[in-house]
């Protein structure tokens, strides 16, 4: 933990990523900012330098870097709500979809409550394209639309990733997210 305050709580963290009894073929430092601007939102940053240890090749693949699933209580499925920065609405209307953000939010036990995922100008593939489900996934992975020709990650190099997580009562509109991305982004 490198602070712990009224203010803001915030954790770094170490990863190598290696198969059991194998080298890591990837080494990550992590920064997670957690902090409660007010009563109804919480916010979690998450800062991510991943290094190549060696020459990646990243070939397609789903439900990979950075997601969240929402309780199926408040999915689309239970009749909760996902959008994104674009006007899109449910899987059909945001998957496969460029967006810098995407929001979930649905009812229960009478409270309206949602999460929201902010993709970074700072991410290569920004505004990426998201992957969605109307059961409660939703990731802003590019990984999903590679196709044949991959990702490649050179030896030495780093990759870093930004995201940020919304916890919110009320409905995307209600928690001004839009506005919340525009003030995070210094627009």
């Amino acid at each position: 933990m490198i602070e712990n305050s009224p203010e803001k709580i915030v954790l770094s963290d170490n990863c190598d990523w290696k198969q059991p009894g194998e080298s890591p073929i990837i080494s990550d430092s992590r920064t997670i900012t957690v902090t409660a601007p007010s009563d109804n939102i919480r916010i979690i940053d998450f800062a991510i330098t991943m290094h190549a240890i060696v020459d990646i090749h990243v070939q397609q693949t789903n439900h990979s870097l950075f997601s969240a699933r929402m309780d199926p209580r408040l999915s689309v499925q239970q009749g909760g709500t996902l959008s994104n920065s674009e006007g899109g609405v449910k899987q059909a209307g945001t998957e496969g979809k460029n967006a810098a953000w995407a929001d979930y939010y649905g009812s229960w036990f009478g409270v309206t409550e949602g999460l929201s995922i902010f993709d970074s100008p700072i991410n290569p593939w920004h505004p990426s394209q998201w992957l969605t489900r109307d059961y409660g996934f939703f990731s802003p992975t590019p990984m999903n639309w590679l196709g044949d020709k991959g990702f490649d990650l050179k030896q030495g190099e780093d990759l870093k990733l930004e995201y940020r997580v919304v916890v919110h009562t009320g409905t995307t509109e209600d928690a001004g997210i839009r506005k919340m991305y525009e003030a995070w982004q210094g627009k």
